[in-house]
């Protein structure tokens, strides 16, 4: 056997070996990747900014006793964690005192396949249409608040993490716990009202409250700010309730308030209660 030949054998063994190794160490990273993508399942998928628009509400007359909300939220990751839309048990509708309305019926769960369902892959951003109904005349003329936390699955039900909308019917009245956190003084009979939000620009929307009256309803806050003008009382107190129908993609509800380009507060909005300025 000449060194040629040796030399030929010995390329076909390390060739030989180099396969061996190419292989099993592949099938390893695949068999990783596999595991890695399967614990992960849906919690990387994100939902979050939420929104919603009512076809219909009792809040001012007791009736119809179903309601339907077109509730809208963005998402990123894959969709195959959208086949599925679960509505939490966390889920609730109360009064102006803040009780729960019982003996609700609306559907706890949403397949991608549904009528009632639609994607916007352009955008990333799904619909769904969330009815609920209230047992009595009276208990729909009670409603004031729906909170509603859903999340997403896949097939195998792996979920993602919840997202929240907040919001009141037409003739409800914002939960506060009564006490102004600021009270001002302001001459005049409007009022020039200035919001942005403080922090990261994340989609956080709010609705504003004044004397009575929804003057302001699902605005989405942005850093550089918006400015609106409303009437007050000029000679009696006047209350501004600030709610927060969401928190954004990350959370909590950020958002700066300047009144008559002088005053100005910043808050952490929570979904539960409304934060209260008081102008005088």
């Amino acid at each position: 056997m000449n060194d040629t030949h040796i030399l030929h054998l010995r390329m076909k063994r390390y060739a030989y070996l180099f396969l061996i190794a190419f292989v099993t160490l592949t099938s390893c990273t695949k068999k990783s990747l596999d595991i890695d993508v399967k614990q992960d399942g849906c919690s990387l998928f994100n939902i979050s900014n939420a929104t919603y628009e009512l076809t219909d509400d009792p809040s001012c007359t007791g009736l119809p006793l179903s309601v339907t909300a077109t509730i809208s939220f963005e998402y990123t990751g894959r969709e195959e964690c959208l086949e599925k839309i679960i509505i939490n048990p966390t889920t609730k509708f109360t009064d102006s005192l803040g009780r729960e309305i019982q003996g609700m019926f609306f559907q706890p769960v949403f397949f991608r396949a549904d009528s009632t369902v639609s994607l916007d892959q352009g955008s990333r951003m799904a619909t769904f249409q969330f009815v609920f109904t209230f047992p009595t005349v009276a208990d729909a003329g009670a409603f004031n608040k729906a909170y509603i936390e859903f999340h997403c699955e896949n097939l195998q039900g792996q979920a993602s993490r919840n997202a929240i909308v907040n919001f009141y019917g037409e003739c409800a009245r914002p939960v506060t716990d009564d006490f102004p956190v600021q009270t001002v003084n302001v001459r005049g009979d409007e009022i020039r009202v200035r919001l942005w939000d403080n922090a990261s620009e994340d989609g956080d929307i709010v609705s504003v409250f004044l004397n009575g009256v929804w003057v302001l309803q699902q605005f989405r806050l942005s850093n550089a700010g918006n400015t609106f003008t409303w009437p007050i009382f000029e000679d009696l107190p006047n209350d501004m309730v600030l709610i927060a129908n969401n928190q954004g993609s990350s959370g909590p509800n950020t958002v700066s308030i300047t009144l008559n380009g002088t005053h100005t507060f910043s808050f952490d909005l929570d979904l539960t209660t409304g934060q209260v300025l008081r102008i005088l």
